[in-house]
């Protein structure tokens, strides 16, 4: 997703929150969720690396399944 579609969506998403909450809800800053995304990205890039897929749980279902999907490459 570009940068350009993650604004889009997060005003969209602030439209719809505004909808269902009203007007005095906090809405999302596209700019939070960059960052937090630029704050997990090393720890699951690190868990792929390193083949460690266990949850909190002990289990490693749930997170062997979402780790497959981030891509590793990047496709033309």
């Amino acid at each position: 997703m570009t940068l350009k579609c993650w604004v889009l969506a997060m005003e969209e998403y602030n439209r719809h929150l505004v909808e269902k909450m009203g007007q005095l809800v906090i809405q999302k800053n596209p700019q939070a969720l960059l960052h937090a995304l630029g704050d997990i990205e090393p720890k699951l890039m690190n868990c792929i690396i390193k083949d460690e897929y266990t949850s909190k749980r002990n289990n490693e279902t749930f997170w062997r399944h979402h780790y497959s999907v981030v891509p590793l490459i990047k496709e033309e």
